[in-house]
């Protein structure tokens, strides 16, 4: 940011200090956004608002599922376009809503899946979200940027934002884009661009009514990425490049390099096995054969509208840092909106729930479908929220209940459907939940209730992952990661002929067995303090922890409803609390102060504390040994008569090594 951008900031900033302190009319913001701050503040929006004060009109999952299945077109035209642009810049987010501003899709560039909230389903409009960039494009019907402190909400000063209406063949508006940005970024004039170039194509794609073959355009938005860029199909051969790609190769024209294989130049011999990747690979580093010198490159599948797929390698300098500051603890919980939580963000400390967080660490950058088992209410659908994170996709999370749909459409909801493919088909068809994850995860929950002729189709696209809606002949290639989960002992299902073993193999490459509450008693207060704190702001509560008697009642629990009972318990005191500041017995329910462990439980419970002396016992009398020997394991290990390998991997696990 030069001098002149630091000053126009700094003036911005007094603007919007004055006219929400003082009223003060604005001097340096445009009309627009000055006239923009003022209807939000008449809505009764206040511009200091914490994030968790903003009011969020977010639709439900099933609102979301239909506004896209009437907006096909728009998507079909637009995703593979924001995906395209999200590879070529870093740091941003792109987002695509109708022309009421709910949101449609929000895909991110690899570098910034942690720091952007997903916002799939919320409703970009002034009255709640205050001045922003996609409200003011649809008024306008023109480009807009709303960067820094022109953002209502002080909140959202840390972003910078432009978005650009889209129009049809008949010059109505259709949609907004909208590309997002942490800060002021130097490249932002750049992004203004991009963007107006993306809108460009899509009315094209609506004037040809059926969708952008090659063009110019393409090649403005390769040549607006700094880094060199090359595109190619999926045997390898080179499709395009960007200019820099140009310099970096030393050559003259692109036609010189147009046709090529991508082996001539980079030292890919695994090719075939990186184009088969179900998802983008993340910095691979490579011999560039031209310049002689190792490299690090991104690869990313991407869909142009109506063409087949090919890959854009980018290469890098550097590996980019994508920790997210902003991230905030996410419960430990089952709820049927999708917080999309990292595995760092579950809570709990128990040895099943940090062993848990073991396998997303493992599993994260693979594609092995994997089946999640436990008990209703332990938390399976948001372990599979942690692995879709960890995996970093830039697809959607779209979960499914298999046993709450009928028989007879379970299909068509999976693999989608042609218009009038069957009585009652929707008019626009179906692009069915297996497309929708296309380059994310699909959660099938409750797996066990799926009836064994829909197993049938399940396996035959497990073995190639094609789906073919009803009512086409054509095929379509995805990309899409499996999760399964059941409360059903599966290998009892498949003895007894209700569930198919090779089906059974195929979606069990990795299995996760998670917990009951009962099994983890230690998780039970701090998940319990983080609904009270979630609730009690919620609803206005001055509740803020426990007294003791009531912590030993939570912890004496059965639960037998797990996770989800504890959560709804929590919620139901804080609704009946009055002006209580510590949760005491009376604001309990009666089943849990009534309640009287069973023999069984207090034996277990017994057992508990014993194997908790045990294991303090034997800490500390390796930790003595290791002391008496100064730190010499070998000797240590033939005092206690253990391994040496052995005691290493005491102290590993004890975190001394």
């Amino acid at each position: 940011m030069n001098e002149q951008d630091i000053i126009s900031m700094a003036n911005i900033q007094k603007d919007w200090n004055g006219y929400m302190a003082y009223k003060i009319k604005p001097q340096f913001v445009s009309p627009m956004i000055s006239e923009s701050w003022e209807r939000s503040i008449n809505y009764g929006l206040n511009p200091w608002a914490s994030p968790h004060t903003i009011k969020n009109i977010r639709g439900s999952y099933n609102c979301l599922h239909l506004m896209r299945e009437n907006n096909a077109k728009l998507i079909d035209y637009a995703l593979p376009l924001m995906k395209y642009v999200c590879s070529i810049i870093d740091d941003i987010a792109c987002i695509i809503r109708d022309n009421t501003g709910f949101t449609l899709y929000h895909i991110t560039s690899p570098e910034a899946l942690k720091t952007y909230v997903n916002s799939n389903g919320l409703l970009s409009d002034e009255k709640y979200q205050g001045t922003n960039s996609s409200s003011l494009a649809l008024m306008y019907q023109k480009q807009v940027s709303v960067c820094g402190c022109e953002n209502f909400f002080m909140y959202y000063h840390r972003l910078s934002r432009v978005a650009s209406p889209l129009f049809d063949n008949n010059n109505q508006i259709i949609g907004v884009m909208d590309l997002t940005c942490n800060g002021y970024h130097e490249d932002f004039p750049i992004f203004c661009n991009v963007l107006d170039i993306v809108s460009r194509l899509i009315n094209l794609c609506y004037i040809r009514d059926n969708g952008v073959e090659s063009t110019d355009l393409f090649t403005d938005i390769l040549d607006s990425c700094t880094d060199a860029c090359v595109c190619v199909d999926y045997d390898g051969t080179i499709l395009n490049c960007n200019t820099s790609c140009l310099q970096r190769w030393s050559s003259d024209t692109k036609q010189s390099i147009i046709g090529l294989s991508i082996l001539e130049f980079l030292d890919l011999q695994e090719w075939t096995t990186v184009s088969f990747h179900p998802r983008p690979i993340r910095h691979l580093e490579i011999l560039d054969t031209v310049n002689n010198s190792n490299s690090i490159i991104t690869i990313n599948r991407i869909d142009k509208p109506m063409e087949k797929e090919c890959y854009l390698l980018r290469f890098r300098s550097e590996i980019p840092y994508t920790d997210n500051p902003f991230a905030l603890p996410i419960a430990f919980e089952e709820t049927d909106s999708v917080h999309f939580l990292s595995q760092n963000n579950i809570i709990g400390s128990s040895s099943g729930i940090s062993n848990i967080r073991n396998i997303i660490q493992k599993i994260s950058a693979t594609s092995v479908p994997i089946l999640i088992e436990g008990s209703t209410g332990v938390g399976k659908e948001l372990i599979a929220q942690a692995i879709h994170k960890e995996s970093e996709v830039y697809g959607d999370f779209v979960a499914i209940n298999c046993g709450s749909i009928p028989a007879s459409l379970l299909h068509s909801e999976l693999f989608g459907y042609e218009e009038g493919a069957f009585t009652g088909a929707r008019k626009s068809g179906s692009i069915g939940k297996f497309a929708s994850a296309d380059n994310g995860t699909i959660f099938l929950d409750e797996i066990g209730e799926m009836p064994l002729d829909m197993q049938v189709s399940l396996l035959r696209f497990l073995q190639d992952y094609t789906v073919t809606r009803i009512g086409s002949n054509q095929s379509r290639k995805l990309s899409v990661r499996i999760i399964a989960a059941t409360n059903r002992n599966l290998d009892k299902e498949v003895q007894e002929g209700r569930f198919r073993q090779d089906l059974f193999y195929r979606l069990s490459v990795v299995r996760i067995k998670v917990p009951d509450l009962t099994e983890r008693r230690e998780d039970i207060l701090p998940l319990a303090q983080y609904f009270l704190d979630k609730f009690s702001m919620k609803y206005h509560s001055s509740l803020i922890s426990f007294d003791e008697e009531s912590k030993i009642l939570l912890q004496n629990y059965s639960w037998p409803g797990n996770i989800r009972q504890l959560q709804n318990v929590l919620e139901q005191l804080v609704i009946f609390s009055n002006n209580d500041t510590l949760v005491c017995k009376s604001l309990l329910p009666d089943f849990i102060c009534d309640y009287t462990p069973s023999s069984e439980e207090s034996i277990g419970k017994s057992d508990d504390k014993i194997n908790s002396s045990l294991h303090n016992m034997e800490t500390n009398l390796v930790l003595q040994t290791l002391d008496k020997f100064n730190g010499n394991l070998t000797q240590a290990a033939e005092a206690l008569g253990i391994a040496r390998t052995t005691l290493y991997r005491k102290l590993k696990k004890l975190g001394r090594i």
